[in-house]
């Protein structure tokens, strides 16, 4: 920034005072000049505060929502397009302890496609056949789940559920279903889960 100066005068003139009716001419008496000011620098403007910036219009829906449907939990957040991403989740616990041994859940990743089921159940999986998801009653349920994944948190599989039929059942029952899988030294590995309030859950699930 380009910072102004501004000089003072630099010398004032005075004549030779005469005294009248006095011998002696008091000429050319010379007057102390007065000092030469220094230059004064003004300092810069301090910088201008940033403009606030516009502020964004909130939305009157809340970013997260959960509802309980029985033994379901319809979870949903809103991502940073817009777009609300919803799923319906039973946790399993073994009895006497604290720690969720596996997770089911349906999920519809995207608008119009068939709903996704999600099974995580511990690392510990043999991967030779797929997971499934059973039940007995008079019609017989069975929904193979292809594994998809370990991570330290957990082995996953994941399957479209394209099958209506199988939906229906599945909406239909009333007693619990199994997850099954083979743990890492190929033994038998079955987990109840409940499906008392999975139909209404599903309906919130496709409506949001």
């Amino acid at each position: 920034m380009t910072t102004r100066t501004r000089t003072l005068p630099a010398k004032l003139g005075l004549s030779a005072v005469v005294a009248t009716g006095i011998v002696a001419v008091l000429a050319g008496v010379a007057f102390a000049q007065p000092a030469r000011p220094q230059a004064q620098t003004v300092p810069p403007p301090p910088p201008a505060a940033p403009a606030p910036a516009p502020s964004q219009a909130v939305p009157t829906d809340p970013d997260r929502t959960t509802a309980s449907f029985g033994d379901w939990l319809l979870r949903c957040e809103r991502q940073a397009d817009g777009q609300r991403v919803c799923d319906a989740a039973q946790t399993l616990v073994l009895q006497g302890q604290t720690q969720p041994i596996a997770l089911i859940a349906f999920s519809r990743p995207t608008r119009g496609q068939p709903l996704l089921l999600t099974v995580q159940v511990p690392t510990s999986a043999t991967f030779a056949n797929p997971l499934r998801v059973t039940g007995e009653d008079r019609e017989p349920l069975v929904i193979e789940v292809p594994w998809r994944r370990c991570v330290p948190a957990g082995c996953f599989a994941d399957v479209q559920l394209r099958d209506e039929a199988a939906m229906r059942r599945l909406r239909a029952r009333t007693e619990p279903g199994r997850i099954e899988f083979r743990d890492g030294a190929n033994r038998e590995i079955a987990l109840p889960f409940s499906l008392r309030g999975l139909a209404p859950a599903l309906d919130a699930l496709v409506r949001d």
